[in-house]
């Protein structure tokens, strides 16, 4: 299903556009449009997956009546939606090599949105020539259950001030 996304800024000052632009979606440094505001982040946080990293504690709360709308339109092609993802995701573990990726998901009552791709064994490697491939492919993809593994590591959490 899709229920759009969609926001507004307006502003002449650099620096809150890009922390708005972060902050319209999870924090996440990859969404600022200037390289350079990123690249401090990277720099400053080389042991993080650039692809996420937190800048600041935010939601994704993009939502609007006609958000809702597009949704509730599309429940009656939901379950056939569904069996298409099911036969998606079967015909991709058909093809995936059980010797070098784990393939044995739970499939009963399921339904994915996305591929999950697991290294049976750590090769660091493969898992690089994994990465190179899907970047070339335009692939969209996330390291990490979560994407940006541990969120303790992330910036934003950092200035949080335990009592």
């Amino acid at each position: 299903m899709s229920t759009i996304e969609g926001e507004m800024v307006s502003t002449n000052d650099d620096q809150l556009y890009q922390i708005l632009r972060m902050l319209c979606s999870h924090g996440l440094v990859r969404e600022a449009s200037s390289k350079i505001y990123q690249e401090k982040f990277y720099q400053k946080h080389p042991d993080l997956n650039p692809e996420f990293i937190f800048s600041f504690p935010a939601y994704n709360m993009r939502s609007t009546e006609l958000n809702a709308v597009m949704g509730r339109s599309q429940l009656k092609r939901l379950n056939r939606n569904n069996e298409i993802r099911r036969a998606n995701f079967k015909l991709f573990l058909q093809n995936l090599d059980s010797d070098k990726y784990f393939t044995d998901f739970a499939l009963e009552g399921r339904c994915n949105y996305a591929f999950t791709l697991v290294l049976k064994q750590a090769d660091e490697q493969l898992c690089v020539q994994v990465v190179q491939t899907l970047n070339l492919l335009n692939v969209e993809f996330r390291r990490g259950i979560a994407g940006g593994g541990n969120q303790l590591r992330q910036p934003y959490f950092k200035a949080v001030k335990w009592e």
